[in-house]
C-alpha cells in the first residue's frame, strides 16, 4: 500500500508539473548576426570624406505584419556594439518576427538601418536559432516642409489658386536630380513643429549628396502659378533632418514662395 500510495502521489506530481510546464509559453533562444553596408566595415564617410565610426547597433523585433505600422508594439530588443557583428536577444517567445535593425553613431544619431530588406526570424520552442545575417545600409537623409501664407491668420487653402507644393531634391549644386514629391495645399502637419514629411520610399535622399531644394507652386492642374522657393545648403549627412520654411503669398491667379537660404536648424 505504502509502495502504491508513493507511485500514485508521483504520478499526480508529475502529471501537475506536466500541466503546469504545458502552460507556460515555449521559447527559444535567438542570435541575430548583421553587417553594415557592403563592405562590413563599422564606420561611413561623412559629406567632408572623414570617417564617422558606427558604435553600437540595436535589434528589435515586431510581431510579423506589423512593422511600420501605426502602434506597432517592440516586442524584444537588444544592443551590442557594432565591432561584435551580432546581437544577442537570449529567451524570445516562440513565432515569427520582423526584424528591424538600427546602427547609431556616437552622437546615438541612426546611420544604417534596414529599411526595405524584409528581414523576418521564426523563433523555434527549445532551440538555440542563429538568424540569417542582416544587413544594413546608409539612412538617407529627412526632408521636412512647412508654409505659411502671408495676409491670411490660419492656412485658407480653398482661397487662393494653389493646390500643391511639388518639391524637388538635388545633388551636384542643384545640377542633378535626386528626388521628388508633393504635398497638397491644405495636408495636416505630420512632424512636430508644423512640418510635413517628404515620403522617400526609394531612400533617394542620401545624405551626403542633397545640397538643394526646389518647391514650385501649382494649380489644380499642375501648372506652375509663381515664384519658386529655392533652398541651397551643405549636405548635411546620413540620417539627418533639413527642415524648411516657406513664406506663401498669394493673388487672385498666382502664389509666390519665398524662403531662399539655408535650412532651420536641425
Amino acid at each position: 500500500m505504502k509502495i502504491s500510495t508513493f507511485v500514485t502521489t508521483a504520478i499526480l506530481s508529475a502529471l501537475g508539473t506536466l500541466a503546469a510546464c504545458n502552460n507556460d509559453t515555449p521559447t527559444g533562444a535567438l542570435t541575430i548576426p548583421f553587417q553594415i553596408g557592403s563592405n562590413g566595415v563599422c564606420s561611413f564617410k561623412n559629406p567632408a570624406g572623414d570617417d564617422v565610426p558606427v558604435t553600437e547597433v540595436t535589434i528589435s523585433l515586431y510581431r510579423k505584419g506589423t512593422l511600420g505600422k501605426d502602434g506597432a508594439e517592440v516586442l524584444a530588443q537588444a544592443t551590442a556594439d557594432c565591432a561584435d557583428g551580432e546581437v544577442s536577444l537570449g529567451t524570445v517567445n516562440s513565432g515569427t518576427y520582423d526584424i528591424r535593425a538600427e546602427g547609431t553613431d556616437a552622437d546615438r544619431l541612426v546611420v544604417f538601418d534596414n529599411d526595405g530588406e524584409g528581414d523576418i526570424v521564426e523563433v523555434l520552442e527549445g532551440q538555440d536559432i542563429v538568424a540569417d545575417s542582416v544587413r544594413l545600409n546608409l539612412t538617407p537623409a529627412k526632408l521636412n516642409v512647412r508654409w505659411m501664407f502671408t495676409g491670411f491668420e490660419f492656412n485658407q487653402c480653398t482661397q487662393v489658386p494653389l493646390k500643391t507644393l511639388s518639391v524637388e531634391a538635388r545633388r551636384d549644386g542643384g545640377g542633378s536630380s535626386l528626388g521628388e514629391g508633393s504635398f497638397s495645399c491644405d495636408s495636416a502637419a505630420d512632424v512636430m513643429g508644423g512640418y510635413h514629411k517628404l515620403v522617400d520610399d526609394g531612400r533617394d535622399l542620401n545624405g551626403n549628396d542633397i545640397d538643394t531644394v526646389e518647391i514650385v507652386p501649382q494649380d489644380g492642374a499642375g501648372k506652375k502659378i509663381g515664384d519658386v522657393a529655392s533652398f541651397s545648403f551643405d549636405p548635411p549627412g546620413p540620417g539627418r533632418t533639413i527642415n524648411l520654411t516657406i513664406s506663401i503669398v498669394c493673388t487672385a491667379t498666382e502664389c509666390d514662395l519665398s524662403g531662399s537660404g539655408v535650412p532651420d536648424a536641425t
